[in-house]
């Protein structure tokens, strides 16, 4: 059996990762067809006949940048520890990947939610439906974290999760807009300080 991936999935793949890293500089609203198609190497016919549509390559995108975001933030976090463990690995990846993000630009799925919030469609539902889900698994973990009392019993979840987000939203516009360069520790700090 072959370990290679199929060249049709690899071009795919490159064009999301070029979406992924244009849409962390510009928005969503900026990605194109034929701006993929020049960036990835492959035909505007071949991209559209795969996504069909800009709309359905900009939902291909928020699902490329969930997959990352859960493939380096959580899943690493998840491995070994109680639940506040667990929490601390999430913020220490969720800083790592912000991190890197802030180099080329910003969250794909942050701006992505700003961008699209006052808008109706099919993207900002999917865009609303990513968000309710890490708040839900967020919450989750912070719960289990109180039932195993590593953590306060007076610690609600759904606070400690709008913290969260709040200290990391906050943290990557502090780091581009001014520079910042320990706002990475503060809000690790602040964080840790909460729970």
């Amino acid at each position: 059996m072959s370990n290679k991936t199929p060249r049709g999935k690899r071009s795919v793949d490159t064009v999301l990762d070029a979406a992924l890293e244009q849409v962390s500089r510009e928005g969503l609203d900026s990605i194109t067809i034929g701006q993929l198609a020049v960036a990835s190497g492959m035909s505007k016919a071949g991209l559209f006949a795969h996504f069909g549509s800009r709309e359905n390559l900009q939902l291909a995108t928020i699902e490329r940048a969930r997959t990352r975001f859960i493939d380096v933030v959580i899943a690493p976090s998840l491995v070994g520890g109680g639940p506040r463990t667990q929490l601390l690995k999430i913020v220490d990846n969720w800083i790592a990947y912000l991190g890197k993000l802030s180099e080329v630009g910003g969250c794909p799925l942050g701006l992505a939610q700003i961008e699209f919030a006052r808008r109706e469609g099919p993207i900002n539902t999917r865009l609303a439906e990513v968000q309710r889900e890490l708040d839900a698994f967020l919450s989750s973990i912070v719960t289990a974290a109180v039932e195993a009392k590593e953590i306060a019993p007076q610690v609600n979840a759904v606070d400690v999760v709008f913290q969260l987000e709040a200290i990391m939203a906050h943290a990557l516009f502090r780091r581009q807009l001014l520079h910042d360069e320990d706002v990475y520790a503060r809000a690790k700090e602040l964080f840790t300080a909460l729970i």
